[in-house]
């Protein structure tokens, strides 16, 4: 308890840094829970995609067999793109965590001094640092669990549309011209115009048959969001801070 109460005094004593780190775990952290959402939203295109495959006759699947595996591989790597933009993410806020603790522990040297006259050890002031962060941790994660709930209710057809431009922007000739001669377009045509199906070419390609499951999708995202974060919070600010003090305490004792 006296470490909670001593790392709230200093919250309200150091207000400006207090917020600085508020205002970017809350980017960072809805940025990534937005990309989670966009990929799990291509997830289910993308099953949907194979299941919708399915309803075509074989002959019809060997015809467009080209076709079909050049989109199944677009999607994978549309989820391999969402994985690579998490991971940068996760970075950013880890190196921001980390070059933001620094500065204010650059700032903090009086209390640091207070600390080591009082015969507080490393760990001691690491771990009642790691209080402070972990305070504004879960203030950002009460707002970005807020901001997340109406991402999920009112921008959900947002993000899908998202989805489908960033396929659009990353693979141009696959929902514009998948089909190259003028008997691919009649093939299809004529496809569609048996009625085999419920879906036309373009929702096949662009996943508008696919029900996304709202509370799903927030419920999986800010889960993932709360441990992943939370992970990069102990070892940024606990890293940060062995390695700060050891530092400043060896320039202490240069100095004497």
């Amino acid at each position: 308890m006296l470490f909670i109460n001593r790392a709230i005094a200093s919250l309200k004593y150091h207000r400006r840094n207090s917020i600085v780190v508020v205002s970017g775990m809350v980017v960072f952290m809805i940025v990534a829970l937005a990309l989670q959402m966009l990929h799990q939203i291509e997830t289910s295109i993308s099953i949907n995609f194979m299941q919708n495959i399915k309803m075509f006759p074989q002959s019809v699947q060997t015809a467009l067999k080209y076709t079909i595996d050049a989109l199944q591989q677009s999607h994978i790597d549309m989820l391999g793109l969402y994985e690579h933009y998490i991971q940068y993410t996760y970075l950013g806020f880890f190196l921001f965590l980390v070059v933001v603790h620094l500065f204010s522990l650059h700032a903090r040297q009086s209390e640091l001094k207070a600390y080591t006259a009082t015969d507080k050890s490393v760990s001691w002031i690491s771990l009642q640092l790691f209080t402070e962060y972990f305070l504004l941790f879960l203030l950002a994660y009460v707002i970005v669990f807020g901001l997340g709930i109406i991402l999920t209710f009112v921008g959900i057809n947002w993000l899908r549309d998202l989805n489908q431009q960033l396929f659009a922007y990353q693979f141009p000739n696959i929902l514009t011209t998948v089909v190259k001669t003028a008997d691919d377009n009649r093939f299809i045509s004529n496809l569609f115009h048996q009625q085999f199906t419920y879906f036309n070419w373009d929702e096949l390609l662009a996943g508008n048959t696919v029900y996304i499951n709202r509370i799903s999708i927030f419920t999986s995202g800010i889960r993932e969001n709360f441990f992943s974060f939370f992970a990069l919070v102990i070892l940024a600010i606990i890293g940060s801070s062995w390695v700060g003090i050891h530092w400043w305490r060896f320039r202490l004792s240069r100095k004497q």
